[in-house]
């Protein structure tokens, strides 16, 4: 024992074993002033000497290994949404193109298109807010579909035409009996959002909860794995639904518009 210590005074055989000591005994590091909180595990906190002993830790931590899953498998999400996009942008491409042909029209279609905005139900501000109760979960666990649904069925249900699918353009009658023209539902989109903006987080706080009790008693790394999945992706939908509540014309008011445009539209 002719190697010793000379900060904690601990002997060793040989040389090489006191410069090991000195490099990861905690109790040595902190006589000689050195950081012993160095290397912190992200997942739960445990702090360590050394990387090398870190890195031995992280590989059977259960908190370090959850994030490092989560986040691998909100990359798979994220690439995955990437394509949906774009394949999404293609249909929506080629669905315009087939509406936006030329149609031959006559005094029948105009009379015909006259008559449904006629008879349009008028909408008012009072209507629009007292149908936010009838918005549920199931709505939006749909997403973009699911709202259009929501409103199609509730709130817009009889008192929208959409004339000209390609611009957007809606049709409504307001509260003094009036045609409003309405080009991409600038207007009456506001309304819209702003009447179930309290019920949706409502339902979203609800949806969040009931995920993340399932994710804390998933057992099996299968199921464990799936409700990830779907916390990624709601978790990014309510994002998009954020912005869009907040006046942010986004892809999600997009995809929510062109719904409800097909399911109204009429020959002008």
């Amino acid at each position: 024992m002719d190697h010793k210590c000379d900060y904690c005074q601990s002997s060793f055989t040989t040389s090489r074993s006191l410069e090991n000591h000195k490099k990861i005994a905690k109790y040595c590091l902190v006589l000689q002033g050195k950081n012993t909180d160095k290397y912190k595990c992200d997942g739960c906190q445990k702090t360590f000497s050394n990387n090398h002993w870190l890195f031995q830790h992280q590989c059977n931590c259960v908190p370090y290994q959850v994030d490092l899953k989560t986040r691998e498998l909100q990359k798979e999400i994220q690439n995955l949404k990437i394509q949906n996009d774009h394949l999404q942008q293609t249909i929506k491409d080629l669905a315009e193109k087939a509406i936006s042909k030329p149609t031959i029209t006559n005094h029948t279609t105009n009379n015909t298109t006259n008559t449904t905005i006629n008879n349009l139900h008028v909408i008012t501000e009072d209507h629009i807010k007292n149908h936010a109760q009838h918005l549920t979960l199931e709505h939006i666990k749909k997403g973009a579909i699911g709202y259009s649904e929501y409103f199609l069925e509730y709130p817009l249900k009889e008192r929208i035409a959409c004339t000209d699918y390609s611009r957007r353009k809606i049709k409504y009658k307001n509260e003094n009996g009036e045609i409003i023209t309405d080009p991409e539902m600038s207007t009456l989109s506001d309304l819209l959002f702003k009447s179930i903006k309290e019920r949706n987080r409502e339902l979203t706080i609800q949806y969040t909860n009931d995920l993340t009790d399932k994710f804390k008693t998933a057992k099996d790394p299968t199921e464990l794995s799936y409700f990830m999945e779907v916390a990624g992706k709601f978790s990014q939908q309510d994002l998009e639904v954020f912005h869009m509540f907040n006046g942010d014309k986004n892809d999600f008011f997009h995809d929510i518009l062109r719904t409800i445009c097909s399911k109204t539209l009429v020959q002008q």
